[in-house]
């Protein structure tokens, strides 16, 4: 222990107040007997009145523990050098050393921190877990996960798609339009794509006026045909690609009434139920007709000229829908008219 300590000092003192003839000389003594005189000193320190904490009798820090004196133990003559009070008295080792008390706070620190980091690992696992599956945890297996969104439901047939299925069903044309071939695109319009040998595509769609169902009609011809609008000429037929004429459901073709005519509502439908153009272009043969009873416009494709002639003539005369069906559907506006109804690309 150091000399400035409470023991150190004492030992010193008694040193001091030995004879001045006698020589001073350092310490030398066993392990047993230094520890047996620290017991002792300790001792008395404790019991000391004058003892105070703050002065400087203040037990050495580094000291912890207190020792009795073992029976029959000597005290050893201390005596130190002349004027020297810094003088260092060892008795044993210090118990618990510093070294040992600092390797014990970096063992503890070690443990605290590998237990911060633990949990923080826990947690960020658990809190990406729940992130990724939100919900989950809460149900029982095999349970729907709160997360899955209903389907939507399928739309019902519209008046036009309806009167295709119909059709299809129809004995002159069974078979020819069928429904798995068709696809719905709201309540005025019907797309099929290859619903018959040498058919490419096929599009219907219903208008909410006669005025606009003609101005449609024009607009499809004149696109195929250079630009140009004609009416009243040639026919179409298996061995005719290329005319314009009306209709009946006598199996006629008229070449007598107007597009104006039909537009103002002055030609029964005995005489004219709507009207067909035909022509061969850009490697089809393109067939464009008109239905007055539902304000109705097809147009129809395929590579040869025999095989579109023979599936139009069954389809257009079976068709059935009347004028209310087209007027109560949103049907297509006038502006539509400018539009092609055509929505595949020929092969």
């Amino acid at each position: 222990m150091r000399s400035n300590s409470f023991f150190g000092r004492v030992l010193t003192d008694v040193a001091r107040s030995g004879p001045a003839s006698s020589p001073v000389r350092r310490l030398t003594t066993d392990t047993r007997t230094a520890r047996s005189a620290s017991r002792l000193l300790m001792a008395i320190g404790r019991t000391t009145p004058a003892f105070t904490p703050g002065s400087y009798h203040v037990l050495d820090s580094d000291l912890k523990a207190s020792w009795q004196l073992e029976a029959g133990t000597s005290i050893p003559q201390a005596a130190t050098e002349a004027g020297n009070t810094e003088d260092l008295i060892e008795f044993g080792s210090w118990i618990p050393s510093e070294r040992r008390r600092r390797a014990s706070y970096s063992r503890a620190l070690v443990v605290a921190l590998a237990a911060f980091a633990i949990s923080a690992i826990v947690a960020s696992g658990l809190i990406v877990k729940a992130a990724l599956h939100p919900g989950t945890a809460t149900y029982p297996a095999g349970a729907v996960s709160a997360s899955a969104s209903p389907k939507a439901p399928k739309a019902s047939p519209s008046a036009l798609m309806k009167a295709l299925i119909v059709t299809n069903n129809s004995a002159d044309a069974k078979g020819l339009l069928p429904p798995s071939s068709c696809q719905q695109q709201g309540s005025d319009k019907v797309t099929c794509t290859n619903p018959a040998l040498g058919i490419s595509g096929v599009v219907f769609q219903t208008y909410p006026s006669l005025n606009a169902l003609y101005n449609a009609y024009v607009a499809e011809l004149t696109s195929l045909n250079s630009g140009k609008f004609k009416e009243n000429f040639n026919d179409c037929q298996s061995q005719v690609t290329h005319g314009e004429v009306a209709w009946n459901h006598l199996f006629q073709h008229p070449k007598i009434y107007t597009v104006n005519q039909m537009v103002a509502g002055k030609v029964a439908d005995s005489k004219a139920a709507g009207r067909v153009f035909c022509n061969y272009t850009q490697g089809n043969e393109y067939m464009v007709w008109t239905q007055n009873d539902g304000h109705l416009l097809g147009v129809v494709a395929g590579p040869v000229n025999s095989d579109v002639w023979n599936w139009w003539l069954p389809i257009h005369q079976n068709i059935g829908l009347s004028n209310s069906s087209a007027s109560s559907s949103p049907g297509a506006a006038t502006s539509k008219a400018s539009r092609s109804t055509r929505c595949w690309s020929p092969p």
